[in-house]
């Protein structure tokens, strides 16, 4: 489970021209993803403080990676910018929520002072982050010089010198998707198992009203900053079509 963030943050810069090419933007206006990503992660710190709170972490790690799985196949299909940043906002926020959730869960299981099982969720998220780049190159597109072109060096590219491959950049994101079925499974096993709906009703009684005016704080910036994004991308797209 924790590998998906490591396949999450590993994936993207090798992926990042072919998802420019996905929206046809430049690589200079995709960068937004990052900053969208990133505020993503910060809203989930604040989600994740209010819901671990809560007994259900099973359920709620399976939401998670089923929600982060879904993205995952919907981020090389996006048709805008904005969706696409909108897409990586949610992967943030997915990414924040699951880091908190498998901590808390590794201390809920292993209490004990010396939990040699917790060094284990950063090396699987590093060996992870380490191994789908080699994965993603050979889906990358590729630029090749024409036979019989008079140049040497890509830098020296035209369209009748050289041709661009088409890219399949959407089966490693796939694939990033697929490899998290078990995991789901076997958290939903689990969590139904856990009989947790009574406590979650009990929790849910005990939450103060500042924690969940701070949720509501929370989501209505979320769909104001993704209501941002979508808007201005309408307003590039009007710019460049006069």
């Amino acid at each position: 489970m924790k590998e998906k963030l490591g396949l999450d943050n590993g994936i993207l810069g090798p992926s990042l021209l072919d998802l420019a090419g996905q929206v046809n933007t430049t690589l200079s206006q995709i960068n937004r993803i990052f900053p969208a990503q990133g505020f993503g992660f910060l809203m989930s710190i604040i989600l994740s403080s209010i819901i671990t709170k809560t007994s259900c972490l099973h359920l709620y790690i399976t939401l998670i990676l089923s929600i982060g799985a879904i993205i995952n196949i919907l981020i090389p299909f996006s048709t805008s910018l904005g969706w696409m940043t909108g897409l990586f906002l949610l992967q943030g926020c997915t990414k924040g929520l699951l880091d908190t959730f498998v901590y808390t869960l590794c201390l809920r299981l292993f209490p004990g002072e010396h939990n040699w099982q917790m060094l284990c969720i950063p090396i699987a998220e590093a060996f992870s982050a380490f191994l789908i780049p080699f994965v993603v190159k050979p889906f990358q597109s590729q630029m090749f010089i024409k036979s019989g072109a008079n140049i040497t060096s890509l830098s020296n590219c035209t369209t009748d010198t050289c041709y661009v491959t088409a890219s399949r950049i959407a089966y490693p994101y796939m694939f990033t998707a697929i490899i998290l079925f078990p995991a789901i499974c076997a958290f939903a096993y689990y969590s139904f198992h856990e009989k947790c709906s009574n406590k979650l009703e009990e929790e849910y009684d005990r939450m103060s009203d500042s924690q969940t005016c701070i949720t509501e704080v929370i989501l209505f910036s979320a769909i104001s900053f993704i209501h941002w994004l979508h808007k201005k991308q309408n307003i590039i797209a009007e710019d460049e079509s006069s």
